[in-house]
């Protein structure tokens, strides 16, 4: 629907303001900081990051 170019402006500040997630609705992990840098692409960046240091 949000796609849609018959959506109408209301029903997009609808989607907008009501169709989104909590943040608690999602998992977060720690990442390196070479997910954050255009051009890398690693496997290794699905391995987990050992925080017990942290």
């Amino acid at each position: 629907m949000w796609l849609d170019p018959a959506t109408t402006f209301d029903e997009a500040v609808h989607l907008a303001n009501n169709a989104g997630k909590s943040s608690d609705d999602f998992h977060w992990f720690k990442v390196s900081p070479g997910v954050n840098r255009t051009g890398n692409d690693s496997s290794t960046f699905n391995d987990p990051i050992d925080d017990a240091g942290s």
